[in-house]
């Protein structure tokens, strides 16, 4: 958790409790520096505000932006996607303001797909999320403003000992800055698009092995991974690691 200078000197104290229901808390208190990841489809972020004469509580949540969210939303008919569009985004609906995406396929898409089938990343393509996923992005976006955090399942295939995005496996060592410049790749490709995302999580579920795309990081390769390589990339950005 961050929070503006401008957001300080407003707020005189301050808290706030990430939570994905009643067994998976984790709260901030105020000048609170740490980190946590929390997983999860819908994720709660609650707090208290108070300048000294007044203090206020509020709750945002956020979901997950998946393929087959925007694939089942572009079956709707237009009524139906304005309606579905009032409901998540509209100030009368619940007015969600963040978002997760995926970097690449996850067990809820469509099939798994890659970006790209080289360590060198010659033939990176964001193709595949150009019929349902950035186009619902924009929908939304072009509505308001909605801060978005980006989540790999898996690094590609050609870069994990197991050579396939499902069933775990790992990050050979060797790939860890072509890793990095891949997320980074990804990042510009969609800035392209459009799509500003605010927030990186290199990876979902590291310590998972799933039976779709997954990949096990233990906590010393997640430091190796943020601090060594993906932070150098995302230098003269505006993301957050």
């Amino acid at each position: 958790v961050s929070c503006s200078e401008l957001f300080k000197k407003y707020y005189s104290d301050y808290s706030f409790t990430f939570s994905r229901g009643a067994a998976n808390l984790v709260s901030f208190a105020k000048d609170d520096s740490r980190a946590a990841f929390i997983d999860g489809y819908r994720v709660t972020l609650s707090g208290t505000l108070s300048n000294g004469s007044k203090t206020q509580s509020f709750s945002k949540e956020y979901i997950d932006l998946k393929e087959a969210t925007a694939y089942n939303f572009f079956k709707l008919k237009p009524d139906r996607q304005k309606a579905f569009l009032d409901a998540y985004y509209g100030r009368d609906g619940l007015d969600y303001r963040w978002g997760r995406i995926s970097i690449g396929s996850n067990d809820f898409c469509l099939k798994s797909y890659e970006y790209t089938s080289s360590p060198d990343l010659s033939d990176f393509s964001i193709e595949h999320d150009m019929r349902y996923v950035i186009p619902l992005l924009k929908k939304i976006t072009s509505r308001k403003e909605l801060r978005l955090m980006a989540s790999s399942w898996s690094p590609p295939s050609c870069m994990k000992t197991t050579k396939i995005l499902q069933h775990g496996g790992h990050l050979k060592l060797w790939q860890y800055k072509n890793y990095a410049k891949y997320l980074r790749k990804w990042l510009d490709s969609y800035e392209k698009q459009g799509i500003a995302v605010d927030f990186l999580s290199p990876q979902n579920e590291p310590f998972a092995k799933q039976e779709w795309e997954s990949c096990l990081f233990s906590l010393g390769a997640q430091r190796r991974l943020a601090y060594k390589y993906v932070s150098k990339e995302l230098e003269g950005t505006n993301v957050q690691l």
